[in-house]
Parts: structure tokens; sequence; C-alpha cells
């Protein structure tokens, strides 16, 4: 199988056509990822002898890593590519619901687009505004109620900030137990904890068409990644995109693949898969180490309008919490040891009345300042 990768994409890159397409993705689909090193460095070379030999489409980002949409080049077939790898990590699945908060004005309102959902490729969305807030939490399971009667399986889309309020909501997690069989994801691009204490199979999943980055979750919880790109000294290169001055494209995230090869319980091949979106970001402990929070959410009993953990650049990291529960105490304990048993010893608490929003505004941040925007609740 190894060797058969390495000849499909020398194949398309000769022809570039339609049908030469359809032979590589099957044989990315199913790569049995042994030598996945080796072949990757073969394929680099083929494509660095390669040109592409018709016109390129214009790709517009969602724009949710700087805050407003970037245009690049990508081809040839690139409406094909997209489709292909898009459906196949499941991005484009069932009908879509996207829960967010709102800001004044409509400044802080996450506008990017999601693809859809009833009948592909349409682009569909679904705004359920204002339903992150607790006052509304009984509207919003009305709603998904509605749109799971009509569509039978539904994903639902947020941010992670308000994943966390949804996730140690007690009618929301009811709700989820109660209708498992008519989710079909939660997609989020950084927080797997938040639906792993719903109980409920999520699936997380990630395509960056510019450096052909990408994975998915399995109903197991394990990411799964197909062979479009190589990263090495910080640079990732897009096998599907012959465009050359848009294929080679600077990360700012961090990503390792191991060498040992296991079976996964749901039969793919799988290589170890470590992924962190804007590394810079990422929380460190006093030794320069990213904290790792995959089970902080069993600490809490709680249930939280907000509860997000920011650091600044001097190391000091701040919680902010709005909750009306009343063990709130216990849990800031045990988040306050959970942080100095991971090596972070400079903490403040930040009680407030308000909750945290913004682009990207994510549950546990590093930047200049601890310090987020706030909308108040009323």
């Amino acid at each position: 199988m190894s060797s058969e990768i390495v000849e499909a994409y020398k194949k398309y890159y000769k022809y570039q056509t339609s049908d030469s397409l359809v032979d590589l993705f099957e044989k990315i689909k199913s790569y049995d990822f042994k030598g996945y090193e080796e072949d990757s460095r073969r394929i680099i070379r083929l494509h660095s002898e390669s040109r592409c030999r018709f016109e390129p489409s214009t790709v517009k980002s969602n724009g949710s890593s700087t805050g407003s949409p970037r245009e690049f080049q990508l081809g040839p077939n690139a409406s094909s590519c997209i489709w292909n790898v898009e459906s196949h990590l499941r991005m484009r699945f069932n009908k879509t619901i996207f829960v967010y908060t709102p800001g004044f004005g409509n400044e802080y309102v996450l506008d990017f687009q999601i693809n859809s959902v009833k009948d592909c490729p349409k682009r569909d969305i679904d705004i359920l505004g204002n339903f992150a807030i607790e006052s509304h939490i009984v509207r919003l399971l009305e709603a998904l109620d509605s749109y799971c009667a009509e569509f039978g399986v539904i994903n639902i889309v947020s941010h992670p900030h308000i994943w966390l309020f949804l996730s140690t909501n007690p009618s929301f997690r009811e709700w989820t137990q109660n209708n498992k069989s008519k989710i079909g994801a939660f997609v989020n691009s950084d927080w797997e904890p938040s639906y792993k204490k719903l109980g409920v199979y999520f699936r997380d999943q990630m395509i960056d068409w510019r450096s052909g980055i990408n994975f998915f979750t399995c109903e197991f919880g394990n990411k799964h990644f197909l062979p479009i790109f190589f990263v090495k000294n910080g640079y990732s290169c897009n096998f599907l995109n012959l465009k050359k001055e848009h294929s080679v494209y600077k990360i700012d995230d961090a990503l390792f693949i191991g060498k040992d090869l296991k079976i996964c319980s749901c039969k793919r091949p799988m290589p170890q898969f470590d992924f962190f979106a804007h590394i810079k970001n990422k929380i460190l402990n006093k030794f320069g180490q990213i904290l790792s929070f995959e089970t902080f959410y069993d600490l809490l009993e709680s249930n939280y309008q907000n509860l997000q953990i920011h650091q600044s650049l001097s190391g000091e990291a701040t919680i902010f919490y709005a909750t009306k529960s009343i063990q709130i105490t216990e849990d800031l304990h045990r988040i306050e040891s959970f942080l100095m048993q991971n090596g972070l010893d400079k903490i403040k608490l930040a009680p407030s009345k308000y909750f945290q929003l913004g682009r990207k505004r994510y549950s546990f941040w590093r930047s200049e300042s601890a310090q987020t925007r706030e909308f108040f609740i009323k």
C-alpha cells in the first residue's frame, strides 16, 4: 500500500485529471501508514518537480485563526479536493446548528461559515443567538428538538467557552443523554474534554487548506488523519496543491506524528497523532511545558455561566468564573490544586457576573495579559 499511494500521487501530478484524482483518493483513504515518513518524502520530491497545469481556484479561509478571511490559490481540481476531504472528515454531514452568544452591535458574533448539512454542497447555517445564556437554555433545547424532528440527525457547533457552559448545564446534559442517536457530532477545534463529560460521542475535525493539516476523531475518541500533508521544521506542504507559492505554509501549530503504528478499535491504522493549535497561546507550566487539561472537567461539580483560565506571559494564571452553584468553593480548591500539581504556582481568582466573549476566546489561553473582554449577562 505504501508504494501504491506514491504511484497514485505520481499519476495525479502527471495528468491532473478528475479520474486520476478519484484514484488518488481511494489510495489516500485506504492508506495503511506503513512507511509514512519515507512515502511522504518521496511525495514531496514528486510535488517539487510538478507544476499546476490548470488554472487554480481562489479559496477563502473562514477567518477563525486571524479574525479575518484570507485568500489563497488551490489547484488543480480545488472543488473536488475540498469535497472529497471534507466529506471524509464528515464536515458535510447532517444538519449543522451553530450556537453562539452575540455581543454589542454584533461585534463579537462568530460569523464564519460552516459547511452544510442537508443538501450538500449547499451552504447553510442556523444561528441560535443568545441561547448559550442560562435563561434561554429551555428555548435552546426546544429548538434542537425541532431540528432533530425535521432532519433526524444534527451536528451542534460552538466555541469552547460556550461548550463549557453547556456541558456543565444539567438540562443540556440530560438532553444529550436522551438524544444520543440524533447527534451526529459536536464540532469544535479546540476543547475535547468538554464533550467527554457529556458521555456522548463527538467527532472533532479540522482541515486547514493552506497547510493540508487535517484530522477527525472516531467513535473511540482517537484522532486519524488523511496523508495529504507533511510537516517539517515548522512548515507544512499540502500535497494536493500544486500552486507552488501557496502549497508550503509556515504553521503556528505544534504537530507530532509518531512512528509506532497501532490498529484503532474502529479498524483504522493509527500512528500516534498529537496536535496543538496556536502553540504560542497554550498555557505553560513553570518548566515551559504545555499543560494538559484532559482531566480538567472531572474536577467540576458546579454548573457554570463562565469558567476560563487565562495566563499572562509572566506566567500568572487568572481563573475567571461565574456560577450560582454552592459547590463553587470546593471546585475552586480542586482547580487550584490541579494547576499547582501541574507546575503552575502563580494563580489568582476573578469572580464576576460576566461571560467572557470574543473570537477565538478559548477556555485556556496564554497572551500578553490575562484579561479578556466581557459581556454582561442580563
